[in-house]
This record gives C-alpha cells, structure tokens and sequence, in this order.
C-alpha cells in the first residue's frame, strides 16, 4: 500500500509531454491560436511564468491542492495552485482570488473557468507546483502570466 502511495505521489508531480508520438509540436497560426504558446517564457528569480490566461492582478496566499481531497485548508481569498483543474473544481473558483496551473493553456478548464468568474488565470507554468509552497504570499498577474513570489 506505502509504494501505491509513493508512486502515485511521485505521478501526481509528473508533466505528460507537449505531445505523444514523434516529431514536433506544429507552430503556426492556428496552433497559437487555439493553444496558446507551446512553452512559456523562461522562469526567473522569485518568480513563475507561465500563460497569460485570464486577465487581473492578485496578491494573496497560495494554496497548493493537488486532490479535491485537500481543498478543506482552501478559504475565500486565497489563490488556487494545482497541476490543473477539471469540472469537479469548479466550485473552488467562486472563493479563490486566482488560479495558477503547472499545465493547459488559455483554453484549458481553469483558464475558461477563470474568465467566467473574473479572476486572474497564470496556466502552463510547467513547475508552479514544484517552486510554490502552501502558504507563500503570491502577486498573481494574469495580463502577463507571471507570478511573483512575494515571501
């Protein structure tokens, strides 16, 4: 039962692939304007980038919620982050303040949802999960896709 738990842990922080199969990921016009960009610009000190996805900017205390198991330490204000969402959360975006995603992009479930509740979105961090822990105060700038660690 421990190595379940320890390999499903160890998947839970696993990114899949931009794509499966050989070859590249196309990049012309309508893949950016379907997807968005296929990677974001490079993460610097202090800070995650990902994709723009929903506009506004938020300053609040993250919330790492890897299982809806987890989202009883969630309260109003606070900014989901999470490897990304699906139709079950949709309910914790009536009381976040933002979201940001280690992957989607500006048409993925947490962006879409994002824009229908008027918060700010940051998607395809590729790693916020991995650089944001529970409790950090966080400026989430949906106009950019950056996320400011604040402290």
């Amino acid at each position: 039962m421990a190595e379940r738990r320890a390999d499903r842990e160890r998947w839970l922080r696993t990114l899949p692939p931009n794509q499966i199969g050989a070859g590249e990921v196309p990049l012309d016009e309508r893949t950016a304007n379907f997807a968005g960009p296929v990677d974001a610009e490079p993460s610097g000190p202090g800070e995650v980038r990902g994709l723009a996805s929903s506009p506004g900017i938020v300053r609040g205390t993250a919330r790492l919620v890897r299982e809806l198991a987890e989202v009883g330490k969630f309260e109003r204000g606070d900014v989901l982050v999470t490897y990304a969402t699906a139709p079950p959360w949709t309910p914790l975006f009536a009381v976040a303040s933002a979201v940001v995603t280690d992957a989607g992009g500006p048409l993925s479930h947490a962006a879409v949802v994002a824009r229908e509740y008027g918060i700010p979105a940051v998607t395809g961090t590729k790693g916020a999960t991995a650089r944001i822990e529970d409790g950090m105060v966080v400026t989430v700038d949906g106009d950019e896709g950056v996320v400011r660690i604040e402290r």
